[in-house]
């Protein structure tokens, strides 16, 4: 028992000293907000709400609620301050329950988001694979800008695909955006 508490303690020390660790840039106060201003974008949205209206302020304790199934496993900022994530989110699948996602996006003093866009998602897989293939994914985006090389490889990423993008003026996957990638 001794030793589990220990390996666990070490795993914990390792995610904070991960040197894409939000807890470099943010408090936890800061990082709950920041976590349901991205959930706002990329979670559920609440019924009768689209995209202009999902940022009310009547939804705010929905997507509270929501982020509460969402965690950071990778972040960083750039020099020129755009910042980037990969989070472990809730999937819905018959392969199991979570996925990876990987955006970036820009923050006023206030962590408002803005220049929101979400990269890539991958497919569902165990979170072991979903840290390790997140990690090689996020590190494609930091240095590239985005995860060309792996856009055909569905091991690593579900979307975007051939038929399903990211609507950058709607923030929302469709199937009827005609960007090429």
């Amino acid at each position: 028992m001794l030793t589990v508490i220990i390996l666990l303690t070490l795993a914990g020390c390792t995610a904070q000293n991960d040197e894409f660790s939000i807890e470099k840039y943010f408090d936890q106060e800061s990082r709950d907000t920041l976590l349901v201003n991205i959930v706002t974008y990329i979670g559920i949205k609440p019924r009768f709400a689209d995209f202009h209206t999902r940022h009310n302020h009547e939804h705010r304790k929905y997507y509270t609620l929501q982020a509460n199934n969402f965690r950071f496993r990778y972040y960083h900022v750039s020099s020129d301050s755009t910042h980037y994530y990969y989070l472990i989110r809730p999937a819905r699948s018959k392969n199991g329950n979570l996925r990876g996602v990987g955006g970036r996006f820009r923050i006023t003093h206030n962590l408002a988001l803005y220049s929101f866009e979400e990269i890539f998602n991958t497919p569902v897989l165990p979170e072991e694979k979903l840290v390790n293939r997140g990690r090689i994914l996020f590190i494609e985006m930091l240095e590239k800008g985005n995860i060309g090389r792996f856009i055909e490889n569905n091991e690593y990423v579900e979307w975007p695909d051939d038929r399903l993008k990211y609507d950058r003026e709607k923030n929302e996957w469709r199937y009827d955006v005609n960007e090429l990638f």
